[in-house]
């Protein structure tokens, strides 16, 4: 019984998780350069005390017999999003690999978008939409636009392309931290000026997952409630025998 409330909370657990990704996808469906995040359950299976990779604990249930659902590392859907034409002399896209290279300006420490909406600060610097990151040209000094109105070329932007298996975390607002240095390469034939990269976040294939994942984490709290009943009704009806 209490095995069954496990497992049916181990499901219930993952949907929801599954849900907040694919919330969080669809918050971005819009978002520019962004990649849509998968999400993967699989079946729980038995740990080994042997197996030092297992993180084997003999007071867990679940490790004890196995069994139940749980949610895979997230992973992140590697292909970009389509590009199209803007008009607007400070958007930017890149076609194939690569990451343009922004810095935090009070630490300076460098991240890395795809998010090629850039803006102005009063100075005329090149900066991130949010204006929080200087968008970083090769030499990693920041650009200064003076008048972007006339095609004046200020500068080339610095894009990072890194190893597709390289460890990669997303710190928020776009951006992204690397492991490693990656390698530097000339922005020709690889930046549209005047165009974006959407998100590839597919809003209608996202729906129909989120309908499913609400539906098994619906099924799960059902199965809750049912064991949970019979539980209890199995303990009254022995304490009342017992009496």
């Amino acid at each position: 019984m209490d095995y069954g409330l496990y497992i049916s909370a181990a499901g219930a657990l993952a949907q929801s998780a599954r849900v907040d990704g694919i919330a969080h996808n669809l918050a971005n469906a819009n978002t520019p350069g962004f990649r849509r995040v998968l999400h993967s359950i699989q079946s729980r299976q038995v740990a080994s005390r042997e197996d030092p990779g297992s993180h084997y604990d003999s007071s867990d249930l679940h490790d004890r017999i196995g069994g139940g659902l749980h949610l895979t590392k997230e992973q992140e859907h590697l292909h970009p999003g389509p590009i199209s034409q803007t008009g607007r002399n400070l958007d930017l896209a890149i076609s194939g690999d690569g990451f343009f290279a922004v810095q935090d300006p009070k630490t300076q420490e460098t991240f890395y978008t795809r998010a090629g909406n850039f803006t102005l600060d009063p100075v005329g610097q090149l900066r991130t939409a949010d204006q929080k990151h200087i968008v970083l040209g090769q030499g990693g000094t920041g650009i200064i636009v003076n008048n972007p109105a006339h095609g004046n070329i200020a500068g080339q932007v610095k894009i990072q392309v890194f190893d597709p298996e390289a460890v990669r975390e997303r710190v928020g607002s776009n951006l992204y931290r690397f492991e490693g240095e990656g390698k530097e390469i000339l922005p020709l034939g690889k930046v549209h000026s005047g165009a974006l990269e959407h998100s590839s976040v597919r809003v209608v294939s996202e729906m129909v997952e989120m309908i499913k994942a609400l539906r098994a984490y619906e099924s799960n709290m059902n199965a809750i409630r049912s064991h949970d009943f019979t539980l209890g009704k199995a303990v009254n009806e022995i304490a009342r025998a017992v009496r």
